[in-house]
């Protein structure tokens, strides 16, 4: 019996000794896209009242509810494990990091404020859509910009039990802990800077807590969420291998059950730069006000299974290369994008004309309000090592 790396108990005991093995896996996988809280972004047009609201005449959108998609994540997964002496008993440890990927969306406004550009919401002062302008046509130039990233990693522990083994096929057993650990943030805001108005020749303004700044001024609001979801449990599992030759079949069952530990930061922050440096700062952007803004957590119970599959072949008695598909599954999260609060009180809103004090209530549910489940699958190559 040669002695492959796939976990085989009988080779180990043959060999009168431990039998140890290595894996290194390249990943190229998808990841369920980011939710969002509604349309980002729209352009009016400037002869229509309301212009640029959501269901209003002249608005289009330019940045709907759909998912973010972050492509493809490249990343490694690297294992170790091995089979203790001749008995039944082994363990394996490993885990798997994908690269951090980014995204940014921008949507400007020529240097004369060409188009009407800025950031849908809910008026909760008059119970109607809203609009926030950046930029108005030779009144101010601005623009919107929304940046969101991500990043995905994960580690387990098993121990493992030789099940049986039948000719060419063997079945064994496996029970652990696992942690999968996912960072995502959300960022959305916008700038005006205000211009002099050539046709009626005058100067427009940007407000900033309800005071007006001529040019060469420039007002900014930026709301970020960021997101963190943290799986601890147990899992078990089992691993099939059908051997043909040199050709080897590995298929890979794993089911956790644990607690996953979500937290959410929302801070908002506006600015006003009348000169080269930013010259003032207030708390409270768009979204995210004072009476919203802070760190919310919770504790929820979450399912995660997946499945492996890998075709692999010996190279020599103590190398294997291969290539795999995986999938994963993870219930109860609570993603970035997914818990801005779209009812805005412009009172509170710095950048704002009718700004007065923080002193409204802009509703928010400290509690989770939007769980979502998240998927991941993809392909995978490798060598294993055995010694």
């Amino acid at each position: 019996m040669t002695c492959q790396w796939s976990f085989c108990a009988a080779c180990c005991a043959e060999a009168k000794g431990p039998c140890c093995w290595v894996q290194a896996d390249y990943l190229l996988w998808w990841l369920k896209p980011a939710p969002v809280f509604g349309t980002l972004a729209s352009r009016g047009e400037f002869d229509l009242p309301l212009s640029g609201a959501l269901g209003q005449a002249g608005t289009t959108v330019l940045r709907n509810s759909d998912p973010i998609n972050y492509g493809s994540f490249s990343g490694i997964r690297v294992f170790a494990g091995g089979w203790l002496g001749d008995g039944p008993f082994g363990f394996e440890a490993g885990g798997f990091l994908l690269e951090r990927q980014f995204k940014q969306m921008l949507y400007n406004s020529d240097i004369l404020g060409n188009p009407i550009i800025g950031i849908p919401f809910f008026n909760t002062q008059l119970g109607v859509e809203d609009f926030s302008d950046y930029s108005v046509p030779n009144s101010t130039a601005g623009r919107v910009e929304v940046r969101s990233s991500l990043r995905f990693w994960g580690a387990e522990a098993n121990a493992l039990v030789h099940g049986f083994e039948r000719e060419n096929m063997r079945l064994d057993f496996l029970g652990g802990f696992r942690h999968l650990n996912l960072y995502e943030t959300f960022a959305i805001g916008g700038s005006s800077t205000a211009l002099f108005d050539p046709v009626q020749q005058t100067l427009a303004a940007v407000f900033f807590r309800g005071e007006e700044i001529g040019p060469p001024a420039t007002s900014t609001t930026l709301d970020r969420y960021t997101a963190r979801n943290q799986f601890y449990g147990g899992q078990v599992g089992a691993r099939a291998v059908m051997t043909q030759g040199a050709l080897s079949l590995l298929v890979t069952g794993k089911l956790a059950l644990g607690g996953n530990y979500r937290s959410v930061n929302v801070s908002g922050l506006s600015t006003i730069q009348a000169g080269p440096i930013v010259s003032d700062v207030s708390v409270g952007g768009l979204f995210a006000q004072p009476s919203n803004s802070g760190r919310f957590s919770d504790f929820n119970f979450s399912v995660v299974p997946e499945v492996d599959m890998k075709v692999a072949y010996q190279i020599a008695n103590n190398l294997t290369a291969y290539v795999g598909y995986n999938f994963l599954y993870w219930s109860g999260l609570l993603r970035p994008g997914d818990q801005v609060n779209r009812n805005v009180n412009p009172t509170q809103v710095p950048t704002f004309q009718d700004f007065t004090a923080p002193n409204g209530v802009q509703p928010f549910n400290g509690t989770v309000r939007n769980t979502s489940d998240f998927w991941a699958h993809g392909v995978s190559v490798g060598l294993g090592i055995t010694f």
